[in-house]
């Protein structure tokens, strides 16, 4: 895992009982970071745990924070005759964790390699 529960804990308001489900979520965004970055991290930078923390932290306070689904960008509300419309982030409808731009482009570094193009 490329953050730890006490990461996390620093981004979000969490119990002790939470340990279980945030755990599960760490090991889903740090697979999800290692494929974005196609590579593995030992050790890890300091900078991907905090970019896997904010990535669980976001998922648990969005989802806590409001009436709003995890994930959405904008709500809007309507009173009679009850309507209601959310906006989601690129890739996020599943209720899972999510890269945004901003992930993307902290891990940038990450990201790169050395590669050849042929021309012929």
């Amino acid at each position: 895992m490329l953050a730890s529960f006490e990461d996390v804990a620093r981004l979000a308001d969490l119990e002790e009982d939470d340990r279980e489900r945030i755990t599960a979520l760490i090991e889903e965004a740090s697979d999800l970071v290692e494929a974005y970055c196609r590579r593995t991290f030992d050790p890890v930078p300091e900078q991907v745990r905090r970019v896997v923390a904010r990535i669980v932290a976001r998922g648990v306070s969005a989802s806590g924070a409001s009436d709003a689904p995890v994930g959405v960008t904008q709500m809007s509300a309507t009173a009679g005759p009850f309507s209601r419309q959310f906006t989601f982030s690129d890739g996020v409808s599943d209720g899972g964790v999510w890269l945004t731009r901003q992930d993307k482009l902290k891990l940038g570094r990450w990201t790169g390699g050395a590669f050849t193009i042929r021309t012929y």
